[in-house]
């Protein structure tokens, strides 16, 4: 939109909105429109380093396809790093730059004492593949942060944002 439009459509808005009122001086026009929340648009606000454990055999590789979860988060700020095989995630884990590792929700268990045991502390975050509302429940029962995907309503970047204040919050108690 041009200059001249947006100042036109201004206008406009100020004359109909002034029309029923005769006070409009010093009033505040706010237009609400869709879009990326504002905390968003520039990115997230501490870039944490993520490791993705792709295990080909879960359902994980589905969940990332469909959410395209990983252009989400590279896109957000973020650094991410997907691996495939065991090997790969504890060599990842011991360089001590992981902030969080997001897995499967079926890998979690397996995977719990590598990642409390890595240098760096990460958060594990399971990610759950189109549950059931059951499913759900047990799933954010048993963990404290869970990641549903796909999602219209989850906001990905929030969920990573939780896992971290978590990992913050437990930095502390040590």
């Amino acid at each position: 939109m041009t200059r001249s439009r947006a100042l036109v459509g201004f206008i406009g808005a100020a004359l109909l909105l002034g029309s029923s009122r005769g006070e409009a001086c010093g009033d505040k026009l706010l237009v609400v429109g869709r879009g990326v929340r504002a905390g968003r648009a520039q990115g997230v606000t501490r870039p944490a380093s993520i490791v993705l454990y792709v295990n080909p055999k879960g359902t994980l590789p589905a969940a990332l396809t469909e959410s395209r979860l990983d252009a989400h988060l590279r896109k957000a700020g973020h650094s991410v790093r997907s691996v495939e095989t065991r090997q790969e995630l504890t060599a990842a884990l011991n360089e001590g730059t992981a902030d969080v590792v997001v897995t499967d929700i079926a890998d979690v268990a397996a995977l719990e004492s590598d990642v409390r045991g890595a240098p760096s502390k990460p958060a594990l975050l399971p990610v759950i593949y189109n549950p059931t509302g059951q499913e759900l429940k047990a799933a954010e029962k048993k963990y404290a942060c869970v990641m549903k995907a796909p999602s219209k309503n989850q906001d990905y970047l929030e969920v990573i944002d939780d896992a971290l204040a978590l990992r913050a919050k437990e930095a502390k108690k040590r």
